[in-house]
Order: structure tokens, then sequence, then C-alpha cells
């Protein structure tokens, strides 16, 4: 008999258990394995397809970073240009005003001149023919009586005009 006391129930017992778990393999291997391995290998591409899509997004946002940033310096670098160009139309409009201001002030004082000189001709024009009156009478009544005065006056008249002239 055998070395073993194995008795031929136990054997088959034994023989049953290994039949039972070869079978339980297989089946295992057989059916439930490629579940198993296709849920594996579906979890795998979750995973990858999820790296995937946290890299895109961390790309997407750092790019969008780099866009924002690249907004911020140009709207600093145009909030500054406008600023200047506000600075130079105020200075622009200071200036202006000030030049408006002088203008005002010469043309001010050229109507002040204008209207002095207008009164001067209105005075000279309104007078004038008067005291032109008043001198002829005069001169008519110092000079009837004397024709040597008249004369004498008549020449130095003439020189005076002639040295005026010369």
């Amino acid at each position: 008999m055998l070395m073993f006391n194995i008795s031929v129930d136990n054997f088959f017992n034994f023989l049953n258990l290994l039949l039972r778990i070869a079978l339980i393999l297989f089946f295992t291997y057989k059916y439930i394995a490629p579940y198993i391995l296709k849920a594996l290998e579906f979890e795998k591409k979750q995973k990858q397809e999820q790296d995937q899509h946290r890299i895109l997004a961390i790309k997407a946002c750092s790019q969008i970073q780099q866009k924002i940033q690249e907004q911020d310096v140009f709207f600093t670098d145009l909030y500054k240009k406008f600023n200047q160009w506000q600075k130079h139309v105020l200075f622009l409009q200071k200036e202006q005003q000030i030049l408006c201001q002088k203008q005002e002030q010469k043309i001010q004082v050229s109507m002040l001149m204008k209207q002095k000189h207008l009164q001067q001709n209105l005075l000279v024009k309104e007078t004038m023919p008067e005291l032109l009156e008043q001198t002829k009478a005069s001169l008519i009544q110092k000079f009837q009586n004397d024709n040597k005065l008249h004369k004498s006056y008549i020449a130095k008249i003439v020189q005076s005009l002639d040295e005026k002239i010369i």
C-alpha cells in the first residue's frame, strides 16, 4: 500500500477539492478575469484621460493666466497713456484759455484805443468848424485894418510850412 496512510476516501476528497479549485480557477480565468481586466483597463484609460484633461486644464489655466497678465500689462500701459493724454489735454486747454484771455485783453485794449481815437476824431469834427469860424473871424478882424501885418503873417505861415516840408 501507500507509504502515507491515506485512505481512498480522503484521496478522492482531496482530488475533488483540487478539481473544484481548478474549475473555480478555470471559470475565473475564462469568464471573470476578462471582465476584471476590462474594468482595470477601463479604469486605467479613465485615469489616463483624467490625467490628460488635468494636464490640458493646467495648460489652459497657465495660458489664461499669461493672457490675463499680458492684458493687465496692456491695460496698465493704456491707463498710463490715457493719464498722460489727459494731462496734455488739460495743459493745452489751459494754454488755450490763457491765449484766449491774452487775445481778449488785446482786443479790449485795441477797442479802447479805437474808442479814444474815434472820440478824438468826433471831438475834432464837432469842434473844428466852430474853431475855424472863430479863428477866421478873429483873423479877419485883426488883419482887415492892417495890410502890412496881413502880408507878414502870411509870409511866416508859408515859411513855417516850407520848413516842415523840408
